[in-house]
This record gives structure tokens, C-alpha cells and sequence, in this order.
């Protein structure tokens, strides 16, 4: 299985992107989250990535955070949710907001993402809590449930709070590709102009 990839990146889209490896180029497809983290083509870059095998096929998942990841894995586990839902939950959402949203049982705003029904979310919020508890402990501790500023989170990375956007300042709507939504807005999306 591919765990984890380092090449040079060739093309990006706000769902996929192409990464040549050695040569090889591979097709991965990931959340808004990590799109708006890459850098432009023919730069260096490394994913995480998840391999997802059918019998007529095998799909390729890359994230820039391991807590990506990890969530992207919980939500598969859940039954009806497959690889697509999962991606679109962290399209939808920022990876603190899902997990706020898991702490506090919020299925109504797991639900506002496209894709994630009423049933699905309470069922989300039922199977995942006990899975990411080792990510709600560390977010109810840096003060995301509470609303109060993060330090610095998980591999040294600042820790946003609620509201607060990983995107760098003056990266507003006028930077994106045309189609691109823009960033979360508590824990939404905003929906393509």
C-alpha cells in the first residue's frame, strides 16, 4: 500500500491533484484543506497519502496533516460512509470544526455538509468520538470548544480556534481559481459563486 508520497507536483484541482514521482505520475485525490496548502506546479511537496482498493480499481487519498488522515480513516470505518463522503466532510469542514462538532454532539452542523444526512451525522458523531478521542482531548485542551486562542498545535503547526483560517491573510476569493469555494466559515464552506 502507498502511505506516503514526495515528488514533484505537475497539476492541481481543488478535488485532485497530479504528483510525478520519479517519473510516475499519480493521480490523488483530496480535500479543500490540503488544496489550499499546496504550492504551485513544478514545485517539491509530500502527502500523506491512504490507498483505497476495489476489485476495479485503486484510488489514491492525500492529506497535508496527519489529524487529516486520521479523520479521513474514522469516517470510512462508519458504515454507509465511504471515501467520498469522508472527503467531502473535510471539504466542508476544517478538521477542528468536525472534531468540535463530534465533541459537543452538534450532528445538525455535521449535517449542513452536501452528502451528510441527519442519520448520518448522529451516527458519525456516535462511532467517531471514542475513535478520534486521542484529537478531542487534545483540541478541548488547546481551547477549540471554549473558543479561546490555540497555541501551537500538532507538529508545531499553529492551532486555530474556532473561526480563525489556516489560509494566509489577503488570500481572499480574488487568489482562487475560478469555481474554488472560499474558506470555511464556521465549519461551512462557502458554496462556488
Amino acid at each position: 500500500m502507498i502511505g506516503y508520497l514526495k515528488g514533484t507536483l505537475r497539476d492541481k484541482k481543488p478535488d485532485v491533484l497530479l504528483l510525478d514521482v520519479h517519473g510516475v505520475g499519480y493521480r490523488v485525490h483530496i480535500p479543500l484543506s490540503t488544496f489550499y496548502l499546496l504550492p504551485g506546479p513544478g514545485e517539491e511537496m509530500e502527502l500523506l497519502v491512504h490507498t483505497h482498493v476495489r476489485d476495479d480499481q485503486i484510488t489514491l487519498f492525500g492529506f497535508s496533516r496527519q489529524e487529516e488522515l486520521d479523520i479521513f480513516r474514522a469516517i470510512t470505518s462508519v458504515r454507509g460512509c465511504g471515501p467520498r463522503i469522508a472527503l467531502t466532510v473535510l471539504s466542508g469542514m476544517e478538521p477542528d470544526a468536525v472534531l468540535e462538532s463530534l465533541t459537543s454532539a452538534d450532528a445538525a452542523r455535521l449535517a449542513t455538509v452536501p452528502g451528510i444526512g441527519k442519520k448520518t451525522a448522529e451516527r458519525l458523531i456516535y462511532e467517531l468520538k471514542e475513535k478520534l478521542s486521542r484529537y478531542l482531548s487534545v483540541s478541548a485542551s488547546r481551547g477549540v470548544r471554549s473558543g479561546e486562542p490555540a497555541a501551537a498545535g500538532a507538529h508545531g503547526r499553529p492551532a486555530l480556534g474556532p473561526g480563525q483560517s489556516r489560509l494566509p491573510q489577503g488570500a481572499g476569493r480574488e487568489s482562487r481559481p475560478a469555481g474554488v469555494p472560499g474558506p470555511a466559515r464556521g465549519g461551512v464552506r462557502d458554496p462556488p459563486p
